[in-house]
């Protein structure tokens, strides 16, 4: 019996194998595949020696579902993530940074964002804040006052003042 392997590919990577199919089947030049997925005809070249060594895994990238080799160490983003939530946690991610690089401990901000928003709830305080807010606000979301105009042809003017919305998107 012949065992099936399950591949997961996007749309791009079955565009491209479909076109590098065409070309090891000799239907396709390598010069116009290169030129329909914005390649060089010697990466095509590669691309048609790994699909025929590999089969259709071969077109996927090599380092897909891996582990980036950029990443942070675990223990590493804990630890900031407990200073965050003993120290900073009424600081949004950029403040909560800088602070941070005064300590020494040098983070990206978006780096900081990503891990807060990946983290447990108690560390973000921005469901605290928006709850906080709608509850001053009623409910509602103060919009500026916008000024709509309209002109038909035999009539004067018309200006209508509109204040939007509530949560449920009504105008108010």
């Amino acid at each position: 019996m012949c065992q099936e392997e399950l591949l997961m590919m996007s749309q791009r990577d079955r565009d491209r194998l479909r076109i590098i199919q065409q070309v090891s089947e000799g239907r396709l030049s390598q010069v116009d595949a290169a030129e329909q997925l914005g390649l060089t005809a010697r990466h095509v070249r590669r691309l048609v020696k790994r699909l025929v060594r590999r089969g259709d895994s071969g077109l996927i990238h090599q380092s897909r579902g891996k582990p980036s080799h950029n990443r942070f160490d675990g223990n590493f983003w804990q630890r900031i993530l407990r200073r965050y939530k003993s120290r900073y946690s009424d600081f949004g991610p950029t403040l909560a940074a800088e602070k941070l690089a005064e300590d020494n401990i040098v983070v990206a901000a978006e780096t900081l964002r990503g891990w807060l928003i990946g983290a447990e709830p108690q560390c973000s305080n921005r469901t605290w804040a928006c709850d906080r807010f709608c509850q001053a606000s009623g409910g509602q979301i103060p919009q500026p006052v916008r000024a709509l105009a309209h002109y038909p042809s035999h009539y004067n003017p018309i200006a209508l003042l509109t204040n939007s919305s509530d949560l449920l998107n009504n105008v108010l």
